[in-house]
């Protein structure tokens, strides 16, 4: 299993964010996932996963790392052999 642990999040519509902000959420959110990942998929096996987690909330605090855990331990369950290319948001509720 790969675990990516690396986001950033910046507040605000598209008209507030500036084009360097952009730029910084795709070279840390996008292309540095996919060139981690890329470097380390000759070392997966049959059945692995690929999990990246960004860390963002509405609950005015960071995730504990056993509520994080969790959905890791999920996803790289036996109980999620069927789960192909999901996103399972845990993000404290900032989506609602």
């Amino acid at each position: 299993m790969i675990v990516n642990n690396a986001g950033i999040y910046r507040r605000g519509t598209v008209d507030e964010l500036s084009l360097d902000d952009v730029d910084l959420l795709y070279r840390i959110n996008q292309r540095a996932v996919m060139v981690s990942v890329a470097q380390l998929m000759p070392l997966l096996t049959s059945g692995s996963a690929v999990v990246t987690i960004l860390e963002r909330t509405f609950l005015g605090r960071i995730a504990q790392p056993n509520e994080i855990t969790a959905a890791v331990l999920l996803l790289a369950g036996e109980g999620a052999s069927y789960i192909t290319g999901a996103e399972l948001v845990v993000d404290g509720g900032l989506s609602v």
